[in-house]
C-alpha cells in the first residue's frame, strides 16, 4: 500500500484550492463556499465559516455545511463570548483542538458544552487595513488528531480568502466614493453641513472638533502609496476615539477632520480633543516604518442657530495648536531623517557582504551585499533603523543607486580574481517606481565593466504589492538583461503563491523566520517543505535565509534546498576583510 506523506498531501490539497481559484464562477460567494467545501472534506470536519469580529460580535461572511441538521455554522450575527473562533481572534493564531472534550481549556465552552462541537481548527484570516476575519471550521465528531501539514494547508487556505476579501473590501469602496473620502474613508463635509443644520434648526447644542495633521505634506512627503497609508491608520485612530452616535468628515485644507458630537458640552468635547491629540501624537507604525506626526486641534461650541459656514470659520479662527512631545527616539529619528539627504555623496556609507553556498557541498555560490551607515556621532547603524526612514524621505532612490554601484565593484574583483560569484542586493520599492532604474543598472554595471548577470536583485513581496504592475514590467526586463531576480522573505506576505507564480523571479529565498523554526514548529516545516517542491515545480532557486545549526542544514538538504546563507557559513563583514579572506 502506497503511504501518502504529510507534505505530499499538503500539495495535493493545495492544487484543488488552485483550480477551484483558475475556474472562478464570477460569484465570490460561491467561490468561497466552494474551496471552504473542498477544505471540510479535505479535513473531515462538517461545517464552517468565515467570520468578521467587530467589538462583542462575530458576523458571519461566508459559512457553509456538509453534515445533515448540524448545531453549525454560524449563520447570524453572534455574540463572540460564545464562539470558539473568539479564541483564535484573540491569540491572532491558529488553534487546532482534534478532540474538545480532552483539552481542559475548552471543555467547559459553550459550543462544546451544548452545541456538541468535538473537533476544531481556527485561524486568523490576515487582509491588510483590515482587522477581525477567522477561518473557523468544526464537526460534531472527534478527529484522531491533526497533523501539521493540515495546520499549514489551513492557513495558506486563509491567504486564498484574505485574497477574496481583500478584492470584496475594493469594490465596496469604489461603490462608497460616491459619498466617502477614499483616503479615509470618512463621509464628505455635506454630511456635516447637513447635521449642523439640521441641530441648529432643532435648537440642539452641539460641538465640533477640528483635527489638522496637514494630509497635503503628508501625500507631498511620501510616495503615494505610503502616504495615503500613514493618512488612512490616522484616520483609523480618530475613529476609534469617537463614540457610537456621533461622526467623523473629512473636510481637507485648513481643516483636515471635523469630529461632531451632539449634545456634548464643552468640557466634553475638549476631553475629547485632548484624547484625539495623544492618540495621534504617539507614533504610527505603517508598511515596517515608525512614522510621527504633528497634529492641532481646535474645538467650539455651536451657537443657536448658528449656520455651518459661520462655525468652521470660527473654528479655523479659534483652533488651537497642541504641542508635540518629543522624547530622545523621536529627536535620533528626526536628526536621521535630515542626516540621510546627501549620505551617499559623504562616504558614510559602507557594504558588508554575508556568504551564500550550496547546501549540497557547501561550496561558494554568491554574496549577499548589506549597507550599513557609519554616522560621525552614532557610530555603525543597521539597515532596519535607516532604509525605512530612506524610503520615508524619498532618498532611497540616491541610496540605492550608491548601493548598486558599490555591488557591481564587487562583481568586478571577484572576477578579475577568478571568480564568477553572483553578488546580490536588495532593491526598494521606489527604485522600482523610478523610471530610470534600469538606465541605472545599465550604468552601474557598465563603470563597473561587468555584465548585469553578475547581479542578482532581491525584491520583498511587500515591496512588489506596492504597485505590483510597475515591478512585473521592471522586473521583466531586468530579468531580459540577464539579471536574476530574488522573492526575499518569501512566505510572509499576504498571497505569497499568487505572487510566487505571477512575479518574474528566478529565486525564492525562504524567510529566516521558518528556517529558524524548522526544528521547533512542525507547521514551519510542511510550508518550507511545500514551498521547496512549490518553487522548483516552477523552475525557480530556492534559497534558505538564516541558518544557524547543522540540524537545519541537514533538513535543507534532505529536502533538496539548493542554496543557503546565515550564521552558520558565515556572518557579515566588511567587504574588504571578506575578500582579503577569500584571496588567502
Amino acid at each position: 500500500m502506497t503511504v501518502i506523506s504529510d507534505a505530499d498531501r499538503l500539495r495535493d490539497r493545495l492544487a484543488a484550492l488552485h483550480r477551484i481559484v483558475a475556474r472562478s464562477t464570477g460569484s465570490v460567494e460561491r467561490d468561497r463556499e466552494a474551496l471552504l467545501g473542498e477544505a471540510l472534506a479535505a479535513l473531515g470536519l462538517e461545517y464552517g465559516a468565515v467570520l468578521r469580529f467587530s467589538g462583542d460580535t462575530a458576523y458571519p461572511v461566508t459559512s457553509l455545511t456538509a453534515a445533515p441538521e448540524p448545531h453549525e455554522p454560524v449563520n447570524r450575527p453572534t455574540p463572540a463570548s460564545q464562539l470558539l473562533a473568539a479564541a483564535v481572534w484573540r491569540a491572532g493564531e491558529t488553534i487546532a483542538v482534534a478532540n474538545l472534550t480532552a483539552d481542559p481549556r475548552f471543555v467547559d465552552h459553550l459550543q462544546v458544552r451544548e452545541r456538541d462541537v468535538r473537533a476544531y481548527v481556527g485561524t486568523p484570516i490576515r487582509v491588510t487595513g483590515e482587522g477581525g476575519y477567522v477561518l473557523t471550521m468544526g464537526a460534531n465528531s472527534a478527529l484522531e488528531d491533526f497533523a501539521p501539514g493540515d495546520l499549514a494547508y489551513v492557513e495558506l487556505l486563509a491567504a486564498l480568502f484574505a485574497q477574496s476579501l481583500r478584492d470584496e473590501n475594493q469594490t465596496r469602496s469604489i461603490e462608497r466614493l460616491t459619498h466617502h473620502d477614499r483616503l479615509t474613508g470618512f463621509a464628505l463635509e455635506e454630511r456635516l453641513r447637513a447635521r449642523s443644520d439640521e441641530l441648529s434648526a432643532a435648537r440642539r447644542p452641539y460641538a465640533v472638533v477640528a483635527v489638522h495633521i496637514d494630509i497635503a505634506r503628508i501625500l507631498a512627503d511620501h510616495e503615494y502609496g505610503l502616504g495615503a497609508a500613514i493618512v488612512a491608520a490616522a484616520a483609523r485612530r480618530i475613529d476609534s476615539m469617537v463614540q457610537p452616535g456621533n461622526f467623523v468628515v473629512y473636510r481637507g485644507g485648513e481643516i483636515d477632520f471635523v469630529a461632531l458630537g451632539e449634545d456634548v458640552p464643552a468640557a466634553e468635547a475638549e476631553s475629547l480633543a485632548a484624547t484625539l491629540h495623544r492618540a495621534l501624537a504617539a507614533p504610527f507604525y505603517v508598511e515596517g516604518r515608525e512614522i510621527a506626526l504633528e497634529p492641532s486641534l481646535g474645538v467650539v461650541q455651536a451657537a443657536e442657530r448658528e449656520q455651518t459656514d459661520a462655525l468652521l470659520a470660527r473654528l479655523a479662527a479659534s483652533g488651537h495648536a497642541l504641542p508635540a512631545v518629543e522624547d530622545a527616539a523621536t529627536k535620533r529619528r528626526r536628526r536621521l531623517l535630515d542626516d540621510l539627504r546627501g549620505v551617499a555623496d559623504r562616504n558614510e556609507l559602507e557594504l558588508y557582504v554575508q556568504p551564500v553556498v550550496h547546501v549540497a557541498g557547501g561550496a561558494l555560490c554568491g554574496i549577499e551585499a548589506l549597507v550599513r551607515w557609519r554616522h560621525p556621532d552614532l557610530g555603525l547603524l543597521q539597515p532596519d533603523e535607516f532604509i525605512p526612514l530612506a524610503e520615508e524621505n524619498e532618498t532611497i532612490v540616491a541610496l540605492g543607486m550608491w548601493v548598486l554601484r558599490g555591488a557591481a565593484a564587487i562583481a568586478r574583483r571577484f572576477a578579475d580574481g577568478g571568480r564568477e560569484l553572483a553578488v546580490a542586493l536588495n532593491v526598494a520599492s521606489a527604485q522600482l517606481q523610478d523610471p530610470a532604474f534600469i538606465d541605472r543598472l545599465r550604468l552601474a554595471t557598465r563603470e563597473a565593466g561587468v555584465k548585469p548577470s553578475a547581479l542578482e536583485l532581491e525584491i520583498t513581496e511587500t515591496a512588489a504589492l506596492r504597485d505590483i504592475a510597475a515591478a512585473t514590467s521592471v522586473l521583466a526586463e531586468c530579468r531580459g538583461l540577464g539579471v536574476r531576480v530574488a522573492l526575499d522573505d518569501f512566505g510572509t506576505g499576504y498571497s505569497s503563491l499568487s505572487y510566487l507564480r505571477d512575479l518574474p523571479s528566478d529565486i525564492v529565498k525562504i524567510d529566516r523566520s521558518f528556517v529558524g523554526a524548522l526544528e521547533s514548529d512542525p507547521r514551519a516545516t510542511a510550508i518550507a517543505s511545500a514551498t521547496i517542491v512549490l518553487a522548483h515545480r516552477l523552475g525557480r532557486i530556492v534559497q534558505a535565509e538564516g541558518v544557524e545549526t547543522d540540524a537545519q542544514r541537514a533538513w535543507l538538504l534532505d529536502e533538496k534546498c539548493d542554496r543557503a546563507q546565515g550564521f552558520l557559513y558565515g556572518i557579515p563583514v566588511p567587504s574588504a576583510d571578506f575578500e582579503r579572506r577569500l584571496a588567502s
